[in-house]
């Protein structure tokens, strides 16, 4: 009996200091805000549904049960707004091949394979982003393109981190993985890529998914 009235005693708390500060706008919050309020809110209505029926029942605990359920639907409504948003972003590169030489030529393709291959980061770069798009002369070939890419993520290169973490994330010439997608993502921003957060916040959502 003590442990349920400290459970209702948490929650009279909870209820007084939400209405006292009030809820963010999600729009407002910056990415990591975002995903830290949504676990923290889906954890207040876990603790919520395990009170037993009776508890339950508080005219005051109904409401804002009822807040915070439609509260956490905008969370997520914005999560999937950045996200698509983040994703025509990284996408918007490959459309415009502006990794790639003005006009396209195999020859100068071909003096960046060797350069890669001699270890060069930014041949590694071009000739992954070629692989990865299908162009510069190169055929679309989603495993080189991980293989080169990887090659300049290595050797620290922001850019190429960053893109290794996309194809963890979604399988694309690199085998799925969350774990290590977050790796390069962190490496990423460690490096000062500014979309990296972005691209963390991805994966949160792919992994809760």
């Amino acid at each position: 009996m003590e442990i349920i009235i400290g459970i209702i005693v948490i929650f009279v708390a909870i209820i007084i200091f939400g209405k006292l500060k009030g809820a963010p706008d999600p729009a407002s919050m910056p990415d990591i805000a975002l995903m830290q309020r949504l676990q923290s809110e889906e954890a207040w209505i876990t603790r919520y549904l395990g009170l037993p029926y009776e508890n339950r029942q508080s005219v005051s605990l109904k409401k804002m049960y009822e807040e915070k359920t439609a509260y956490i639907e905008q969370i997520k409504l914005e999560i999937v707004k950045r996200q698509k948003a983040f994703e025509a972003i990284q996408a918007e590169p490959l459309k415009q091949d502006s990794l790639l030489p003005e006009s396209p030529n195999f020859a100068i393709t071909e003096k960046a394979l060797s350069a890669a291959e001699a270890g060069d980061v930014e041949a590694q770069l071009l000739v992954g982003s070629a692989y990865l798009a299908g162009s510069n002369g190169l055929p679309q070939d989603l495993q080189k393109a991980g293989q080169y890419l990887i090659k300049a993520a290595e050797q620290n290169h922001a850019f190429a981190s960053f893109i290794v973490a996309g194809l963890y994330l979604e399988g694309m010439g690199l085998p799925q993985d969350i774990d290590k997608a977050r790796m390069w993502a962190f490496k990423a921003k460690a490096l000062g890529h500014p979309d990296a957060d972005q691209m963390l916040l991805a994966i949160d959502v792919k992994r809760s998914i």
